[in-house]
């Protein structure tokens, strides 16, 4: 099966086994389906294929939390994920989570005062240094205008083939299909991030994350239209600075490879 066995589509439809909705959306098992065997990287390496995708900090129109406000500060982060691909199976590639870049409440197009260039100049830099082949962009409200700035940008680079920059808008409609999606390369083994070095690393808090969503569906409702599927906003997580919110901003990110998946 392309979403495999366990997946809860393939589970609750063709083996009328009921959703666990009290659970989380990535229980145990899951999160071990989606740790890899292979360390962060900082480069390209030859031969490799790269994705980037790119959640916009800003409020997530497709959010299903009944407590998420306008300044909800799991979406406070700009995230970009890149990932390779170097192996493929029978049901497809296997996505590979490499590196992350992100950025805390900076302006898109102003420089910062201390004379860093603005995000969307790292952005573009950041991108360009791993030679993508592929943006899967958050185009949701302020996102557009940053994805059309970078595609742009990224069309002007004089390399022999542009990357395909691909625009997704966030509803609760499209957020349920990007998370059957992104459930369907996990449970096919196709989803792997790197592994964390230490705790509280990039690596450490993908997995929090993932740890924390959870998910609610109304009865009789299909997954691909009503999967609800989000951190709550009330999250806290201690750390040795002081309680922090929990985002889900590394997760949506990462998701998003499931956007160029279907493209692919």
């Amino acid at each position: 099966s392309k979403h495999g066995r366990k997946h809860p589509l393939i589970a609750s439809e063709y083996f009328l086994e009921p959703l666990d909705v009290d659970g989380g959306l990535f229980p145990q098992r899951r999160l071990q389906l989606m740790r890899g065997s292979h360390a962060r990287q900082d480069a390209p390496q030859p031969g490799d294929v790269t994705i980037a995708t790119l959640d916009v900090a800003g409020i997530d129109e497709g959010t299903t939390d009944p407590t998420a406000a306008l300044d909800n500060p799991a979406r406070d982060y700009t995230t970009c994920t890149i990932f390779t691909i170097s192996e493929y199976t029978q049901a497809g590639p296997i996505y590979t989570a490499v590196d992350i870049f992100t950025d805390q409440g900076s302006q898109h197009f102003k420089e910062h005062p201390d004379g860093r260039p603005s995000l969307a100049h790292q952005l573009l830099s950041y991108l360009q240094h791993w030679q993508i082949s592929h943006l899967i962009g958050d185009a949701t409200g302020v996102g557009e205008g940053l994805l059309n700035w970078l595609a742009s940008a990224l069309g002007d680079t004089p390399v022999t083939a542009s990357p395909v920059v691909t625009a997704f808008k966030f509803t609760p409609r499209s957020k349920a299909q990007l998370g059957v999606d992104f459930l369907a390369l996990v449970e096919t083994n196709r989803f792997k991030y790197w592994q964390e070095e230490h705790e509280f690393d990039d690596a450490w808090w993908y997995f929090a994350q993932a740890n924390h969503c959870t998910y609610a569906l109304d009865p009789g409702r299909p997954l691909e239209t009503h999967l609800q599927w989000y951190v709550p906003a009330s999250t806290r997580i201690s750390t040795p600075t002081g309680t922090h919110h929990l985002n889900e901003d590394r997760l949506i990110s990462a998701a998003l490879i499931a956007e160029a998946d279907r493209h692919i």
